[in-house]
């Protein structure tokens, strides 16, 4: 079935039961019909993002978390669920550093917690799911580093005289491995 022709009612019917819970659990992304859980969440993400001035595409959004489906052996989407609910997801790519022979570093392609949720304590642990399952899975690849950069909002970047605006995160996680 073509998870961009599922009605709302097919979805429901045929995905969210597995995922309803009283308490926070986190998911791996495995199927088409999955994405389509992350929309709600995909919408409040643009809504804050600093491209809401143009319309949100349910399309082009859905193509492209398929096709992150697709990267199987260096990618993943994690979601953490509370009660009927997506409240925060999460994107990884792992691969070879970019300008050396060797080595293996994951990025955070992605990351977003539900405005609601992010308000409460509730999205501290959330967060900390989200953040673990990522350094897991990028352990169990073999990865140096897990390297979480961001920013957020519409006023982020630079203002006129060069004064950063807006929330702007680098983390690096040293997961221990490949350094002497």
């Amino acid at each position: 079935m073509d998870a961009l022709a599922m009605s709302a009612e097919e979805v429901e019917r045929l995905v969210a039961p597995k995922f309803r819970t009283s308490t926070l659990r986190m998911f791996k992304l495995s199927t088409a019909s999955e994405t389509l859980l992350l929309l709600p969440l995909a919408r409040a993400w643009h809504a804050e993002s600093r491209y809401s001035h143009l319309p949100f595409s349910e399309e082009k959004f859905l193509k492209q978390v398929m096709a992150a489906l697709g990267r199987k052996d260096n990618g993943a989407a994690f979601f953490v669920v509370h009660k009927t609910s997506v409240v925060g997801v999460i994107n990884l790519a792992v691969g070879e550093a970019w300008l050396a022979d060797g080595g293996c570093y994951a990025t955070c392609l992605a990351w977003f917690i539900e405005p609601r949720i992010r308000r409460t304590l509730l999205g501290g642990k959330v967060a900390g799911l989200l953040l673990e399952e990522a350094k897991k899975w990028s352990h169990a690849r073999g990865a140096a580093d897990l390297l979480v950069h961001g920013t957020h909002g519409a006023g982020g970047g630079l203002g006129r005289r060069g004064q950063p605006l807006g929330m702007n995160i680098v983390v690096n996680l040293d997961l221990g491995g490949g350094r002497e």
